[in-house]
């Protein structure tokens, strides 16, 4: 017997999929209620896939169910905890990237890279479209580590570590940030794995101090 589509499965992943991309980039802020009648009218769906989709952004912790659907709150005792997983998890995958790279793969990263260092000697340097970059230098060493175990991980703290970072910005960090990509880079290329980590938790040391300085005042 050959599988049928499910209709309502396939509509719920496309709203998970547009909700969470709001949550993260924070068009819904912190603290805030998601409606489901609100959704339904804008989607013109019924509240079954509607209540799937919120279920999977709970087991995302991007949503908590606090007498209806509320985006999750930022605080810093929460983002210390997401911060100290991901740094664990991405040293990993740096060791691991460092072993299993291709060329297909290190070219990705040079494009990447190519992109960082065009876009911030732009006149109107867009912060948003570099913590895009950024993020994507990132993953890109997660998928180089082979490892799909270690990718689903990372990709939930990832998402949950976003939030703060389109929170404060890069404004202030990007020229140093390009560089220890670039630096990173080169390790990995070199596949010193002791240095690649070592560069990696510099890095991851540099951003908490700065988001450390910043999100004080924007909680």
């Amino acid at each position: 017997m050959s599988r049928q589509s499910n209709p309502t499965k396939n509509i719920s992943h496309q709203l998970y999929e547009i909700l969470k991309y709001r949550i993260i980039k924070l068009e819904y802020e912190p603290s805030t209620y998601l409606k489901e009648e609100n959704i339904a009218k804008e989607f013109n769906i019924s509240r079954t896939p509607i209540r799937e989709a919120m279920r999977e952004l709970r087991n995302d912790l991007l949503l908590e169910f606090n007498k209806g659907n509320l985006v999750t709150p930022v605080s810093l005792d929460t983002y210390a905890k997401i911060f100290t997983m991901r740094e664990h998890l991405e040293l990993l995958s740096v060791k691991l990237a460092t072993l299993n790279w291709a060329d297909s793969d290190i070219a990705l990263l040079e494009e990447n890279i190519a992109k960082q260092k065009q876009l911030i000697f732009q006149k109107e340097y867009n912060p948003k479209i570099f913590t895009d970059l950024d993020r994507e230098f990132h993953w890109l060493l997660v998928k180089t580590s082979k490892n799909n175990f270690l990718e689903k991980d990372l990709m939930k703290y990832y998402n949950l570590f976003a939030r703060y970072n389109y929170l404060c910005g890069f404004e202030k960090r990007k020229d140093y940030a390009v560089s220890e990509h670039e630096i990173i880079l080169n390790m990995l290329k070199a596949r010193d794995i002791i240095l690649a980590e070592a560069k990696m938790k510099d890095h991851l040391k540099n951003i908490n101090g700065n988001i450390l300085l910043l999100i004080a005042n924007k909680i």
